[in-house]
């Protein structure tokens, strides 16, 4: 057979076949929350990427993905989670197989079907966005940040905890200066506790506590 100057050659045929396989095989991309659901702790997701096509077909915006499992540090006793809320930005990663068995009750099961990193298998991880956005990293300290309210722990020991006007560890030292000098009307005079030293020896461990 002739091959004519619009018969696609081998190599082509099969660079087409695996770019249209690829289209439908989805390992992580990133995506907008629309609504949460923090009782189920699952989301409707936008995913933040078209679908780019190499031929003259316009880029496709994705569907949104509904009851997508948000995921936590959790385990069956505890969980470390934080709010979500309408247009947060999120990583979407696809299961290899379907986890629709797996969601329902857990431990070692069977996939209801052969899909494969299929878009309806996804998972929602609020760790990434824009590069830029969002508050800054600490780059000593474990730094927990929710609206005006920051938490640092520090390396060797010292903590920083504060709503943005008040820090805490100021004003416990603060009650324990309070408390130490104290001075109470008696009939030989104002005198100061019996366990005033007590109150300044805190005072100076609190200060050790500061960041």
């Amino acid at each position: 057979m002739t091959k004519t100057k619009d018969t696609p050659s081998l190599s082509e045929v099969i660079e087409a076949m695996f770019e249209r396989r690829l289209l439908d095989l989805h390992t992580s991309i990133p995506g907008i929350v629309q609504d949460y659901d923090p009782i189920k702790k699952t989301a409707k997701v936008r995913p933040a990427l078209k679908r780019r096509f190499k031929d003259s077909r316009e880029d496709q915006e994705l569907n949104v993905l509904i009851d997508v499992p948000v995921g936590f540090y959790q385990t069956n006793s505890c969980i470390f989670s934080i709010p979500i809320q309408k247009g947060d930005e999120v990583l979407l990663i696809f299961s290899e197989r379907s986890m629709d068995n797996w969601l329902k009750s857990g431990g070692i099961v069977t996939p209801n079907e052969s899909r494969k990193f299929d878009l309806s298998d996804a998972v929602a991880l609020p760790i990434l966005k824009p590069i830029g956005t969002g508050p800054a990293a600490d780059p000593d300290c474990v730094y927990l940040k929710h609206g005006t309210s920051e938490f640092k722990i520090s390396q060797d020991g010292k903590f920083a905890l504060t709503n943005g006007s008040e820090e805490l560890i100021d004003l416990v030292k603060q009650l324990a200066d309070a408390c130490a000098s104290i001075i109470t009307n008696t009939k030989i005079g104002p005198q100061a506790p019996i366990n005033a030293g007590q109150f300044s020896a805190l005072s100076g461990k609190i200060s050790n506590l500061k960041l």
